[in-house]
Formats: structure tokens, C-alpha cells, sequence
């Protein structure tokens, strides 16, 4: 006698590839751009308080940090006058990927290019009186006038 049809074990496999195709696959076709800003946010922010960091814990120190539309990283020889540099470990530079870019306001909405901490970590040459901010896609850094440096 000729059977037609599936087994039932031929049925279950199925249904589970189908499954484990849907986890992992489907995912990384259908998600958004958030969540590689978000990851890119918060990458930014440590290297945003390791600096913040350095200047509390050597206080003879100009540590600052500088901030391009494609980069965010310590200065030169980490000294504010010089320009930004990448030769640093990728834990001190983070590149914006193609897509992404970094904007940042300070209370007035006016841009700045680099924040340098005194001391006390409290960021000494922007306004930051309401929350100054660096924006990466629709997620940001939130730096206020106290040293305070967060995800908002």
C-alpha cells in the first residue's frame, strides 16, 4: 500500500528548521539601524568618561576629548592643542560607521568640536548650564554642566 503525505517526524524537523531559521536569520535582514546606534552610543560614551576619568585622576593633565561627524577620540599626545588622532587603541577611538555620523549642541544649539574636563570632571569650555549633547541617529550623549555623562 502507497502512503501519501509526510510523517510526522519529516513535519517536526521541518518545523523546527523553520524555527531556528526565523531566530537567527530573519533578524539580521529585518532590523533597524536603532540598535547599531545605540551600540555605537555607548561606545562612544566610555570613551567620552574614561577621558572625563584621566582629567580627575591626573590633574596636571589637558585631557580632552575631540569630536568630528566620523570620529570621536583623545587628541594628539592627549594634548588639547593638537588635532584629533586615531593612532590610539580602538578603546580610545570610535569611528562612525558609513551611515552614522556624530553631531553635537551645546546649550545655545551651537556645535563644538571638543570637551575638555577641569578636575572635578565637570566639562570646562562648553555651555552645558541644560544638557549639552552628542547625537548619534535618533540616541545621544548628554553631558551637563556638573560632569554628569550619560545615555539619553
Amino acid at each position: 500500500m502507497k502512503k501519501l503525505g509526510f510523517t510526522l517526524v519529516e513535519l517536526i524537523i521541518t518545523i523546527v528548521v523553520i524555527g531556528v531559521l526565523a531566530v537567527t536569520a530573519a533578524p539580521r535582514f529585518l532590523s533597524s539601524d536603532s540598535e547599531e546606534a545605540t551600540a555605537l552610543r555607548d561606545r562612544a560614551l566610555q570613551v567620552v568618561r574614561n577621558i572625563q576619568l584621566r582629567a580627575m585622576q591626573n590633574v596636571n593633565d589637558t585631557s580632552c576629548v575631540k569630536i568630528t561627524a566620523s570620529a570621536i577620540a583623545p587628541p594628539a599626545g592627549h594634548d588639547c592643542v593638537n588635532a584629533i588622532s586615531t593612532a590610539f587603541d580602538s578603546d580610545q577611538v570610535v569611528s562612525a560607521p558609513s551611515g552614522f555620523s556624530f553631531q553635537t549642541a551645546d546649550e545655545n544649539n551651537a556645535a563644538f568640536t571638543q570637551i575638555q574636563f577641569d578636575s572635578m570632571g565637570k566639562p570646562r569650555n562648553i555651555a552645558c548650564n541644560s544638557a549639552c549633547k552628542i547625537q548619534v541617529n535618533n540616541v545621544a550623549i548628554c553631558l551637563q554642566q556638573e560632569g554628569a555623562i550619560y545615555a539619553c
